[in-house]
């Protein structure tokens, strides 16, 4: 499925792009040529792991939750009240990771504009002696898609420190509750620990939404990019 819709979008940009003035197309190759040949190759991840993510995470949190609650409605509580955490700092992060990637798309697209340039201008800057002239042009441009590439990745990793900090967080407070209430002979063991092997489960789907996330996040912003070419070009 991934693969159809992503060589349907291919072939539309293409088919609407190729009828356009050359004064137009000129102006939009650079981002058609770095879309169809490996941009929209980032839309995999979104369709075969980030939407599985989200529909896991919408089943599987609530009904874990829901089966604690009949076993231990305190440890029910105390998930319930970590667990807003978790999406609100996914929603502050994604924000940021957003445009991160979309700066990330632009730097690129800039190199593989200026790469193309430079090679079909090679045969004349050769005749004119100045074929290295561009080279500290090329690798600054280079620089720039690094650093951002690696800002992206920061945020990533950082998310994912945070992510994994809330569940941790939301699980011990459960193990907290659950020892406590042992220790004072108010919970049969049996119900502990099932209260505690259905903590990490809670958190988990929503942790995997946000690992995904990122990984279609490059993809998310090439679609985008697309569909705003093809309103220009309608």
């Amino acid at each position: 499925g991934a693969t159809a819709a992503i060589a349907e979008l291919n072939q539309r940009i293409l088919v609407t792009v190729t009828a356009l003035p050359p004064r137009q197309l000129a102006a939009v190759r650079a981002d058609v040529a770095l879309l169809t040949t490996r941009g929209l190759d980032g839309l995999r991840p979104y369709f075969t792991r980030y939407l599985p993510a989200v529909i896991l995470a919408v089943l599987l949190t609530p009904a874990a939750t829901v089966v604690m609650a009949c076993y231990d409605l305190q440890s029910a509580v105390v998930v319930v009240i970590a667990l807003p955490l978790v999406p609100l700092f996914m929603i502050l992060i994604g924000l940021v990771t957003r445009d991160r990637s979309a700066a990330a798309l632009r730097a690129m697209a800039t190199l593989q504009s200026r790469s193309l340039d430079l090679i079909a201008g090679i045969p004349t800057l050769r005749a004119l002696g100045r074929a290295d002239g561009p080279a500290d042009r090329i690798a600054e441009l280079g620089s720039v898609q690094r650093r951002s590439t690696m800002a992206t990745l920061r945020i990533a990793f950082m998310s994912a420190l945070v992510l994994e900090l809330l569940a941790t967080l939301g699980v011990a407070l459960v193990a907290v509750s659950v020892g406590l209430r042992l220790v004072f002979g108010d919970l049969a063991l049996s119900t502990a620990l099932t209260a505690l092997l259905l903590a990490p489960e809670v958190f988990w789907p929503l942790r995997r939404v946000g690992t995904e996330f990122h990984a279609a996040q490059d993809g998310q912003a090439a679609a985008a990019k697309a569909m705003d070419l093809l309103d220009v070009a309608a």
